[in-house]
């Protein structure tokens, strides 16, 4: 994202992420979600795909050729995943303390390789890969591979995304309809400005996305193209383990964060029309995805719109006035293991049935719904 001088953008309420932990089109997710409750039939999965997807790495992945990889099942995600995870042997790792890991056991809690019929575990293999191979299947990374991965530019992280966006979105989801439209990744990038209170404008490039295509007369064009933004990052700024959880933490930065926020201020100010009261945004780091919501106060325009510094202080101290942004959003879900692929392909039809339904109002949240998914 690419932003002019810098701007105050009001307040941002504090219902962050680990304050608020559901996101709206989750509220649905134990009624509705196909992939937890086979028996739904309101959205179509093919279920070889979908196993596939959530289920074990292939054997061997980071040791296996891409013309190997791609002979498999869903190939080009595996791939693309062992193209974000592949050591560079070149790479030293940093040293440091030993923990045993201890296995946490939450109520209600299966591994997704159990729950799924015809999923299994994989074939262990040789000794010298046992260790590197089994720490693909965890959620967390820690230190050394965090930061063996920095040196991987980000497009590797866009493709990766991208590639299970696809897979998602387009296998996993049998989209038919009668109405000639398809939920798709967007590969490209799109710029957007934003004038504020006609002194400064400031301007966002995305990553990527989500888009609704519609087919007219023979040819597909763009009839939303923002379902949801992607936002891609190399690495995060460290790794902290948490002695609680007993395991590893992304830390994410300031700059992220602000990042973030900008880029979906400028898109949904210059798109409130078709977006409404908030925006989806994707946030990608190395193999680690979230799913956040900006909400913006029916006044929000009115402030960032304001011409003067006291204008916009008049309108922020007016007690009738909501000029706040909430911020709703999941846990980092790591597409390298089964069990983020499944939590982060859970967030992805109930993206899509969001928007399928026009459900996009201001109703109150269950903050209860879709524990597992959000963490907490």
């Amino acid at each position: 994202m690419h932003m002019g001088d810098c701007v105050c953008f009001g307040n941002l309420s504090l219902m962050s992420f680990e304050a608020l932990q559901t996101l709206p089109c989750l509220n649905d997710h134990n009624e509705s979600c196909s992939l937890c409750n086979p028996g739904l039939t309101h959205q179509n999965l093919d279920w070889q795909i979908a196993q596939s997807l959530v289920g074990s790495n292939p054997n061997g992945i980071t040791a296996k050729s891409d013309s190997e990889l791609l002979s498999l099942p869903l190939g080009q995600f595996w791939v693309d995943l062992a193209r974000a995870i592949r050591h560079d042997r070149d790479v030293e790792p940093r040293l440091h303390p030993h923990r045993d890991r201890r296995t946490v056991q939450k109520e209600g809690y299966q591994n997704s390789s159990t729950v799924i019929h015809g999923s299994s575990s994989p074939t262990i293999p040789s000794s010298s890969e046992y260790e590197f191979e089994m720490g693909l299947e965890r959620e967390d990374i820690d230190k050394d591979e965090h930061d063996e991965r920095r040196t991987r530019p980000e497009e590797v992280t866009i493709r990766l995304v991208i590639s299970f966006l696809e897979h998602a979105l387009l296998r996993c989801l049998l989209q038919h309809n009668l109405r000639d439209t398809e939920v798709r990744p967007r590969v490209e990038r799109r710029k957007v400005e934003y004038r504020l209170g006609n002194l400064i404008t400031i301007k966002a490039e995305d990553d990527g996305g989500i888009c609704k295509m519609r087919k007219r007369y023979g040819f597909w064009e763009v009839e939303h193209p923002y379902h949801a933004l992607l936002e891609a990052k190399r690495v995060f700024k460290d790794i902290e383990f948490n002695e609680k959880e007993n395991k590893h933490i992304p830390v994410l930065s300031n700059e992220y964060l602000a990042q973030y926020l900008g880029e979906a201020i400028i898109t949904w100010g210059s798109n409130q029309q078709l977006l409404g009261n908030g925006i989806f945004v994707i946030a990608a780091v190395g193999t680690f995805i979230r799913f956040i919501r900006y909400e913006f106060g029916r006044n929000y325009a009115e402030y960032l719109n304001a011409m003067t510094l006291s204008g916009q202080l008049d309108i922020i101290s007016d007690p009738g006035k909501d000029t706040f942004v909430h911020m709703h959003g999941t846990r980092w879900f790591n597409v390298q293991s089964g069990e983020g692929r499944r939590c982060a392909l859970c967030c992805l039809l109930a993206l899509h049935r969001w928007f399928d339904s026009g459900v996009e109002d201001d109703s109150d949240f269950d903050t209860d719904a879709m524990e597992s998914v959000n963490g907490g």
